[in-house]
C-alpha cells in the first residue's frame, strides 16, 4: 500500500496529497498520463450538437475502466429493489450481517445520463470492506428518459424508504450520502433538500469531484473553466489542455439531456447558489477532487462558500489526478486511498 505525503494548505486548511515521489504540485501522475495518451484519439462530443445524440451510443462512448476488487473481507452483496421499483445493490461484511450499522448511500456518476450499479461495483465493495457499514448503491433514473427532477426526487425518496421501510438494521444517527461527479452533485442537492424538508435524516456528505454549478452566469462559467488556473507543466500541456477544454465543451449535453427546460439556477442543480443559511445547515461534508479535474474549481469554490457560511466542509485534493480517478480502484493507488478517506469519514 502506497502512503501519500499529505500537506496542509496554510491559507485554506485543505489537505493536499502529492503524487508519489514528488515534492510539489503541478506534476501529472504517470498513470493519469498513460490514460490520457490512450484516449487522446478517442471520440468526443461537442456542445454545438444541435440534436440529442443516440443515447445508447453516447453511454457506450463514456466507458468505464476495469477496476479491481481490493476487498479483503468476505462480503455479502445483494440485489434488491424498493417498493416503487428502484434497483439497489447492498454491500456488507458477512460477519456483520446481524449488526446495526451506519449506512452509506452511493450515487454513481455518468453525466446524469450514464452510469450504473455495475460501473461502481468495485468502489462500493471497497467501501464496505474498509469500514463497518452497510453500503446501498442506488440505480437512479437517468436522462433523457427521466430528466430533472425525476432522478433527483427518486434519489431522496430512496433514502427515506431505506431508513423507514426496508426493515434493515441501520444506525440512523450515521447516515452518509456519497456520490461521484453527477452523483457528487446529487450529494449536496440531497443535503439541501433534506434540510429544506426539515427531515434531517442525512448526517454526513461525501462528494468525489462533484458538479456544484450548472447555471450560466458568465463570470462564474469563465472562472470555473479557466484552464490558465491549472499548473500545467510544459511536457503535459498537449495532453491536459485538450482534455480540459474538451470536458468543458461537452457540458452542453447536460443542459440538453438532463436539465432541459428547468431552471439551472435552482440550488438543487447548482448547490453553489444556495444562500449562507442553507449552506450552514448542511451536514458535515468531505469533498475529494483531483488537481487536474475540470470540476476542481467549482468544487473548491463550493467548499469555501460552505466554510464562510459557518458550515463544516473538509477537503482533500489528490495532485496529478484527472476526473473520475476513483473509478480506478485497485489500479490507481489514489483511488484506494480516497476510498479509505471516505470510509473513515463516514464511519467515525
Amino acid at each position: 500500500m502506497i502512503t501519500f505525503k499529505a500537506i496542509k494548505d496554510n491559507g485554506s486548511g485543505n489537505i493536499i496529497k502529492l503524487v508519489p515521489n514528488e515534492k510539489h504540485g503541478g506534476v501529472l501522475d504517470p498513470r493519469a498520463r498513460e490514460e490520457l495518451l490512450a484516449s487522446q484519439h478517442g471520440n468526443s462530443t461537442s456542445e454545438e450538437t444541435s440534436d440529442i445524440p443516440d443515447i445508447a451510443t453516447l453511454r457506450d462512448m463514456m466507458g468505464w475502466p476495469n477496476a479491481k476488487d481490493i476487498a479483503t473481507h468476505d462480503l455479502t452483496i445483494t440485489n434488491t429493489a424498493t417498493d416503487y421499483g428502484v434497483q439497489l445493490r447492498t454491500y456488507v461484511k458477512t460477519a456483520l450481517l446481524d449488526k446495526q450499522l451506519p449506512v452509506i448511500f452511493f450515487y454513481h456518476g455518468g453525466g446524469f445520463f450514464g452510469g450504473s450499479l455495475d460501473n461502481v461495483d468495485m468502489p462500493a465493495r471497497a467501501l464496505a470492506d474498509l469500514a463497518d457499514v452497510l453500503v446501498v448503491s442506488v440505480d437512479w433514473a437517468l436522462a433523457p428518459e427521466h430528466p430533472y427532477p425525476e432522478g433527483f426526487i427518486e434519489a431522496y425518496q430512496t433514502i427515506i424508504w431505506v431508513l423507514n421501510q426496508s426493515g434493515w438494521s441501520i444506525d440512523k444517527h450515521k447516515v452518509t450520502v456519497l456520490g461521484d461527479s453527477a452523483g457528487g452533485g446529487f450529494v449536496y442537492g440531497l443535503g439541501l433538500l433534506d434540510r429544506a424538508f426539515g427531515v434531517n435524516a442525512i448526517t454526513k456528505l461525501v462528494a468525489f469531484y462533484p458538479v456544484t454549478y450548472q447555471a450560466h452566469d458568465t463570470h462564474f462559467e469563465k472562472w470555473f473553466s479557466d484552464t490558465t488556473r491549472y499548473p500545467v507543466a510544459d511536457d503535459d500541456r498537449e495532453l491536459l489542455l485538450p482534455y480540459l477544454t474538451g470536458f468543458f465543451g461537452g457540458e452542453g449535453l447536460i443542459d440538453q439531456l438532463y436539465i432541459q427546460e428547468n431552471d439551472a439556477n435552482s440550488i438543487y442543480l447548482s448547490p453553489f447558489l444556495a444562500n449562507d443559511r442553507q449552506l450552514a445547515e448542511l451536514p458535515e461534508s468531505l469533498t475529494i477532487i483531483g488537481e487536474y479535474d475540470p470540476l476542481r474549481f467549482q468544487g473548491e469554490a463550493f467548499v469555501e462558500k460552505v466554510r464562510l457560511s459557518g458550515g463544516q466542509a473538509n477537503y482533500v485534493r489528490y495532485n496529478g489526478m484527472t476526473h473520475a480517478f476513483m473509478d480506478k480502484v485497485g489500479d490507481f493507488p489514489q483511488a484506494d486511498d480516497a476510498l479509505r478517506e471516505a470510509a473513515s469519514f463516514a464511519a467515525k
